[in-house]
């Protein structure tokens, strides 16, 4: 009877241990889903339920990111160039349609050479220098027609500012007709009559009236 009972205790621990072996496997993998789903629910509490704050700081971090638009501040008005003999004056006006003060103005003149296409930056005063919205200042150049074939607005520039004015451009006055030279003038010189003597003048009247020829 001793014998039997151990080996049936013997069966018994084999079956038992068979069993834990099974079951091992099993556990390790229902305990590595279970790790995969918390994963799972903390990377999403933190995606979806983030603080007002963080929120907050990542639309702002976008709104920095975001170009700003820049709003033009002048209008420059380009006049034809005027031809006078050998040279040619180029101007126009800056008007400030902005709702600030530009103050201490000044603009960059391309100009563009005959001989190589090449340019060349010149500054030109504007007068005045100080617009209120509103307001318009000139500027003018004179440069060599035989030199230069053209000229343009490259910047409008305030001493009191480091970044450029924004600016766009629009036909300005159109150069004046070029009258063809007068014809030289003549001087006739015309014989007065002599003078009647005296007591032969005579005086319009009814009685008397002046002969048409």
């Amino acid at each position: 009877m001793n014998t039997l009972g151990s080996l049936n205790r013997g069966e018994q621990d084999f079956d038992h241990s068979a069993l834990e072996r099974k079951r091992k496997p099993a556990a390790l993998i229902v305990a590595l889903a279970c790790a995969l789903i918390a994963a799972i629910l903390v990377a999403s509490y933190f995606v979806f339920f983030r603080s007002p704050a963080q929120n907050t700081a990542g639309g702002e971090q976008r709104q920095n990111d975001a170009p700003v638009a820049v709003s033009t501040e002048a209008q420059i008005f380009e006049d034809e160039a005027i031809i006078k003999g050998s040279q040619a004056v180029v101007g126009g006006k800056v008007r400030n349609i902005s709702r600030e003060p530009l103050n201490d103005l000044s603009l960059e003149l391309e100009l563009k050479r005959r001989s190589d296409n090449s340019t060349e930056i010149r500054k030109v005063a504007l007068q005045p220098n100080h617009l209120a919205p509103g307001e318009e200042g000139k500027y003018s150049i004179t440069i060599a027609r035989h030199e230069f074939s053209g000229a343009q607005v490259k910047h409008l520039k305030s001493a009191v500012r480091s970044t450029l004015i924004v600016f766009k451009t629009a036909p300005g006055a159109r150069r004046p007709r070029e009258l063809p030279p007068e014809p030289p003038t003549r001087t006739i010189i015309t014989e007065r009559p002599s003078p009647r003597p005296t007591g032969e003048e005579f005086i319009n009247t009814p009685d008397t009236p002046t002969k048409v020829p």
